[in-house]
């Protein structure tokens, strides 16, 4: 049995002398996973010596291939980040890392803007802003990129035109590009291409202003792809937004996923052994908010939110997570 440190539940100091400054978007002040580069230290936490990110990953199911299957739970103490959403505000936004993470996700909130085309008409349009990418490792990769869908004809006065493509590179050296494209009214399609050329279309996370769970893009589904053509797929059910199943680079299933709402999850795959074996996750509610008090950033409000309780995997043994009341550590 092994003791877990969580995310942040409120505001601690240290946290806020950490925060020098805001940057629109990309300006995450700290990072979940391990950043490419870093120094870590510690063991079997991984902790960031830059920004002291602490970085837990629990296995479930390993798989050599053309492309390796990993299958984790990530979990990481950093806890926020300033987003921008509604294209007018900042406000805190929980970044707590991954659950069950196969595949990683995209990170976005929406808005709308106005404007006036040159006869004086009003115009309305939506408008998304991606800030972070975060890898089938829990690593976030943060970016710029937005998004809108106004197709104002011309001439537009001060109305922008539609976003058909845009494409962002993370600022932090490792990489990834993020592409999106919008159709009016809607989003059109998002990929994340690595520095090997491998190419996802991930599941996203709109945090606007409460961050949900992923959920593939209308019409998509979720894969990772080597330039070989050689696919890792996840099948997602479009009821209730969980992954339901792992296909491997050889056709085959791999693992399967079921969850009971928020509460629990199991990951099943065929041990060597050919039983079939479970690794589960139960959560528990807690409420979190933020209390940083920094200028400029909307606080996030109480929230009722499900946080990692127990991972039990197939032998009994586990890992049990507390938390402290006040800071959540």
């Amino acid at each position: 049995m092994s003791r877990f440190a969580g995310a942040v539940l409120l505001a601690s100091l240290a946290f806020l002398m950490s925060v020098a400054s805001v940057q629109p978007m990309h300006a995450q002040s700290l990072e979940t996973g391990i950043p490419p580069f870093a120094t870590v230290g510690s063991g079997p936490d991984q902790i960031s010596l830059a920004d002291f990110n602490m970085h837990f990953a629990f296995p479930a199911l390993s798989r050599t291939g053309r492309l390796r299957l990993n299958f984790a739970t990530f979990r990481e103490n950093t806890g926020w980040t300033p987003t921008f959403w509604n294209g007018t505000s900042y406000q805190w936004a929980p970044v707590f890392g991954l659950m069950f993470s196969p595949i990683g996700d995209a990170v976005y909130t929406t808005g709308t803007g106005t404007c006036k085309d040159a006869y004086g008409q009003n115009h309305t349009y939506n408008q998304w802003y991606f800030s972070t990418f975060q890898d089938p490792q829990g690593n976030s990769h943060s970016v710029v990129l937005s998004l809108n869908t106004s197709n104002v004809p011309a001439p537009r006065g001060n109305c922008p035109g539609l976003t058909d493509t845009e494409t962002a590179v993370a600022g932090d050296g490792s990489g990834v590009t993020l592409t999106a494209s919008a159709t009016n009214p809607n989003l059109g399609s998002v990929v994340a291409t690595r520095r090997d050329g491998s190419v996802i279309l991930p599941p996203l996370v709109n945090c606007t202003p409460t961050c949900s769970v992923p959920r593939p893009l209308s019409g998509v589904t979720p894969n990772w792809t080597d330039s070989n053509g050689n696919r890792i797929t996840y099948y997602w059910n479009n009821n209730t937004y969980t992954l339901s199943s792992i296909t491997d680079t050889l056709g085959t299933t791999a693992l399967t996923y079921s969850a009971n709402g928020a509460a629990s999850a199991s990951a099943t795959y065929t041990s060597p052994s050919n039983q079939s074996v479970s690794v589960t996750q139960t959560q528990k509610q807690y409420t979190i908010q933020t209390a940083f008090g920094c200028s400029g950033i909307a606080e996030y409000p109480a929230t009722s939110w499900y946080m990692p309780d127990k991972i039990t995997y197939p032998d009994g043994t586990y890992y049990q997570f507390g938390y402290e009341t006040l800071t959540g550590r």
